[in-house]
């Protein structure tokens, strides 16, 4: 991470999207590097008090005098960047400021869905941007709202309506510890950008925000314990910290669907028990398939329900011509369940088959498996 000054505009409007063409001062931006100390082509621009304080849509009594700008890197060739995150929020702190590590850790966070998930923000609101307001008031915890927002430009002196996707994270005075600080960003953000599996009953409509959560945090776990990040791109959170979280959220899940499973009955409920089970399976898929497996799981549910979810991680497996399960080190040597569908093992010995999925023992040799109606043999 390196300060820089760049050059940036007055934001008349607290939209700058509407004012990317008036580069007119300077101001303080932070460029993220990568894990070899590279641009990542990760920005955040640190705006000034902004002249109009920016009002909150579901509040509209609610002013916000800081803008944090989070900026990623446009597609190639063309040069530049993209405006991806804009935090508002009602305090600018010298050191350890919540609304620059608020925006950094939700531009790691667009990254993995860039480069893992092949995901970006939805083009139907304000440009594929996000909107993140840091507030002193409202009950403590946060919240993901689709909506609509009025926006003046000064410009033509005219007011417009643009469709919203914010992000609300309250009582931020409370906002201290680092673990439940990235837990919220980051289940907040999976509302606001992952699909939506549901509804459910308890304990929220919709599992998106927490597979964002629970994904996130592991990998933010696994690229700190790899010096790949640091603390500050995860709100201060150490790998201790998510490791505590993880072995008490993330772990039971996966490894019961890898002892016994999917769990069919489960999947086709609307409690707990069902959005335990579609976390479990998504999470479980996550560790074993290939990147572009996983990913290719969440896009072919062609359905909200999480039972449709179980059959898309087949599909998904069967899309791959040859692959070899990615079996996470907790798993070595035990007993798992994976889904082949039509595919055919090429190591490993079947234990039993349930459907489309084989039981076979993670032992030293890889497990191969090969769809021969893909691959030309």
């Amino acid at each position: 991470m390196t300060s820089i000054l760049l050059a940036a505009t007055v934001l008349m409007s607290g939209n700058p999207a509407q004012d990317a063409d008036r580069p007119v001062q300077l101001i303080e931006g932070i460029k993220l590097r990568d894990e070899a100390g590279k641009d990542s082509g990760l920005i955040l621009l640190l705006q000034p008090r902004l002249e109009t304080p920016k009002k909150a849509p579901k509040y509209p009594d609610w002013e916000f005098e800081w803008l944090t700008a989070g900026y990623v890197p446009r597609d190639k060739p063309s040069p530049g960047r993209h405006l991806r995150f804009q935090t508002f929020s009602q305090v600018r702190r010298p050191k350890d400021d919540p609304a620059t590590r608020a925006t950094q850790m939700l531009l790691r966070l667009w990254s993995y869905n860039d480069k893992k998930l092949g995901l970006d923000h939805s083009e139907a609101f304000n440009n594929k941007i996000v909107d993140v307001y840091l507030a002193y008031g409202g009950p403590a915890g946060g919240e993901q709202l689709f909506g609509e927002d009025t926006v003046f430009d000064p410009r033509s002196g005219r007011t417009s309506t643009l469709k919203v996707n914010t992000i609300y994270v309250y009582q931020i005075t409370t906002f201290t510890n680092p673990v439940e600080m990235a837990r919220e960003v980051a289940h907040e953000y999976g509302h606001a950008v992952l699909p939506p599996i549901g509804p459910f009953k308890k304990p929220e409509d919709w599992a998106n925000g927490f597979l964002g959560e629970m994904l996130y945090m592991r990998w933010l776990r696994d690229d700190l314990a790899a010096d790949k990040l640091k603390p500050d791109d995860a709100m201060g959170a150490t790998v201790m910290g998510l490791t505590g979280y993880l072995q008490k959220n993330v772990d039971p899940l996966v490894l019961r669907v890898a002892e016994y499973g999917p769990d069919f009955v489960a999947l086709k409920q609307d409690g707990p028990a069902a959005m335990n089970a579609y976390l479990g399976l998504a999470l479980y898929a996550e560790q074993i398939l290939p990147s572009k497996a996983f990913s290719r799981s969440l896009a072919l549910t062609a359905s909200m329900k999480p039972l449709d979810y179980a059959t898309s991680v087949v599909e998904a497996a069967e899309e791959q011509a040859n692959w070899t399960v990615r079996v996470p080190l907790e798993l070595r040597g035990k007993r798992i369940w994976i889904p082949v569908g039509e595919g055919k093992l090429e190591s490993g010995k079947a234990l039993a088959r349930r459907g489309d999925w084989v039981y076979i023992e993670a032992g030293k040799t890889p497990i191969k498996i090969r769809n021969a109606r893909l691959d030309g043999s």
